[in-house]
């Protein structure tokens, strides 16, 4: 499963009307909509679009790094729990998923 394939299960799996269709990291932005660093919760999504994306799953208290699920590694992605700090997260945007 690829990080896209992921993402898609997820919202299916909680009523998104969206999810399903023929989507990619590259036309999130289409269903989704930017947030604030300030504003993330569990839920949301980190994307670079035509690259990868993530699921955000919760921050830490002092807000310098981001817990989440996300399908990583390459040929075969597998789907693990990782964090990352923020400030090494460049490129990216967060995102609320539109329903």
């Amino acid at each position: 499963m690829d990080c896209w394939g992921l993402v898609c299960a997820v919202a299916w799996m909680a009523g998104y009307s969206w999810a399903g269709g023929d989507y990619s990291t590259s036309s999130l932005a289409g269903v989704s909509s930017p947030i604030g660093i300030e504003d993330v919760q569990p839920g949301d999504i980190s994307l670079k679009p035509g690259d990868h994306v993530r699921i955000v799953v919760g921050m830490n208290r002092n807000r310098t790094s981001i817990d989440f699920i996300a399908a990583e590694g390459t040929p075969t992605s597998k789907v693990v729990i990782l964090t990352k700090n923020i400030a090494d997260l460049d490129g990216y945007s967060f995102r609320r998923l539109n329903p």
